[in-house]
């Protein structure tokens, strides 16, 4: 499904050093997950590399439906992060990449049970982690950790600007709260905890219905209808392509310095509005753009005219770069759109 737009020349290397290694995986029915797993899949196939996941969920049979054509070395067992019954396996490594989903986010989900999931959820996987025997932990935190008063690309030394009495600051306090967890867990029992603090993104699976403007602009101009901006269209933000985010995810959980945070993002800025116009020329659509003018239109975040991260640090510590650009990020996603619908 995903699989075949990972950069395989980029991630084959790195997956090949996961050989025969146990996974433990929150957040795997997440849309990083789900590309994270069917890569996995495709991956040990191919190359026949026995890896094995565990995968914890809240819904099996959920998760199933969802991948349903997963390897059968991938295990789902259920439960809440918060409260899972640990497994009395061993594993290697884990990936803590669960937090509510984009649909709880839209539907307007408490902030407090947003704050409440990561808090309770990330000391119950450090008492997992620390029973398991695995040596290394990636956690998937947010760009959001930095707060709104944002006024040039952002570096991961930049000081925290987040109003903890901002009506919307659950995700990001509870963000900050599982980073300092999970620092004080590897101070404290030798765990190595890697954190990718990870920004926005395009590629296919991305969501088409919700708070996503560039998966709205997308599927708007697939139908036919007017592309919607909420805001007044001179917010800035940056995209990068899912493909090259699993090549990143892979890269810090083998090579990332245990301590360090790096952000997981494109450095590449573009307006709203110029995504806008993007998706209409690459669609070749003619779709009316219209904006709304609505300068406060966040959803479950606090409003962000700047939303870049700088990624020198990923760039010079780990040799990883920007291998996909925007453009083909839409080209990909809309490929996909269109195979999905059968046209």
């Amino acid at each position: 499904m995903y699989a075949s737009y990972v950069p395989k020349h980029l991630t084959d290397p790195l997956w090949k050093r996961l050989e025969h290694q146990k996974l433990f995986i929150t957040g795997g029915t997440g849309l990083f997950g789900q590309w994270f797993l069917d890569s996995l899949t495709e991956v040990n196939q191919r190359l026949h590399l026995n890896i094995a996941a565990t995968v914890l969920t809240r819904n099996v049979s959920l998760a199933k439906l969802k991948m349903p054509l997963l390897d059968d070395r991938i295990h789902f067992i259920e439960g809440h992060v918060e409260n899972f019954k640990l497994p009395t396996e061993k594993f290697d490594v884990i990936l803590h990449m669960a937090t509510t989903s984009a649909e709880e986010t839209y539907q307007g989900i408490k902030q407090t049970q947003k704050l409440q999931m990561l808090f309770e959820g990330t000391f119950r996987l450090i008492e997992f982690a620390n029973k398991s025997g695995a040596k290394r932990i990636l956690f998937t935190s947010s760009g959001a950790v930095y707060g709104g008063n944002v006024c040039d690309r952002i570096q991961e030394t930049a000081k925290l600007e987040l109003n903890p009495l901002a009506a919307e600051s659950g995700l990001a306090l509870g963000k900050i709260v599982a980073e300092f967890l999970l620092s004080q867990a590897s101070a404290t029992s030798g765990l190595e905890v890697v954190i990718a603090r990870c920004f926005t993104f395009v590629g296919p699976g991305i969501p088409m219905n919700l708070h996503y403007a560039i998966g709205n602009f997308i599927q708007n101009a697939a139908e036919g209808k007017p592309i919607l901006i909420k805001g007044d269209g001179t917010a800035i933000r940056s995209y990068m392509y899912m493909g090259d985010l699993i090549w990143w995810l892979l890269k810090l959980l083998l090579d990332g310095k245990s301590g360090e945070a790096y952000n997981v993002g494109s450095d590449q800025p573009i307006s709203i509005f110029e995504l806008a116009n993007n998706v209409n020329q690459i669609f070749k659509s003619n779709s009316k753009i219209i904006i709304q003018g609505k300068s406060t239109y966040s959803v479950g975040l606090p409003v962000r005219n700047l939303y870049v991260p700088s990624v020198d640090k990923a760039k010079a510590n780990l040799n990883l770069s920007i291998n996909t650009d925007i453009n083909l990020g839409i080209l990909h996603t809309i490929n996909y759109l269109t195979k999905l619908n059968g046209n």
